[in-house]
């Protein structure tokens, strides 16, 4: 009646820092992810936001709670989509602040997105350069968009917000 692809005795404690939430379903996530890179090239045009999957259960302690977005409560993602066709290219589970030991600054989630994605180099190794990125004002950033013009070529089409916060001053 239940679908297991882990055994529960291959798991890390909770206390292991190797500890990872995702760690029964990380198979099927790896998967899914590689088989979209093969199933759909990317355009020049890709966008980046953030999703949310719906959950109310008690079971996982990184529900997200946004006020602002039409699911309120749930698992939230970081998404790469392809912004003509909106096929997803690739995804981040977020696991919250302290499950996460990665860096979660927007240029670092963009850079991880895209190289999750395939979108840097092409079938010969060569770097793709000219594609164009749109994002909304969660990840619009000048430091962002000088990473991805210096690196990349790229750029970064994005809203603003004209007020002077310090979480934007520092990104």
């Amino acid at each position: 009646s239940y679908i297991h692809f882990e055994d529960n005795r291959n798991a890390k404690p909770i206390t292991n820092p190797r500890f990872d939430p995702l760690w029964k379903i990380r198979f099927v996530l790896e998967r899914l992810s590689k088989n979209i890179r093969k199933a759909y090239n990317a355009g020049k045009e890709v966008t980046i936001d953030e999703s949310m999957i719906r959950y109310r259960g008690r079971a996982i302690s990184f529900v997200q709670y946004l006020p602002k977005k039409p699911i309120k409560h749930g698992i939230k993602v970081f998404c790469l989509c392809c912004a003509v066709t909106a096929v997803m290219l690739a995804f981040e589970v977020y696991c919250g602040k302290d499950n996460n030991k990665t860096d979660n600054t927007t240029v670092d989630i963009c850079k991880r997105l895209i190289h999750e994605a395939g979108l840097v180099r092409n079938i010969t190794g060569g770097v793709i350069r000219g594609r164009t990125i749109y994002s909304d004002n969660y990840y619009t950033s000048v430091k962002l968009a000088k990473h991805l013009y210096e690196n990349y070529r790229w750029t970064l089409v994005g809203t603003v917000v004209p007020t002077e916060k310090t979480s934007r001053s520092n990104e």
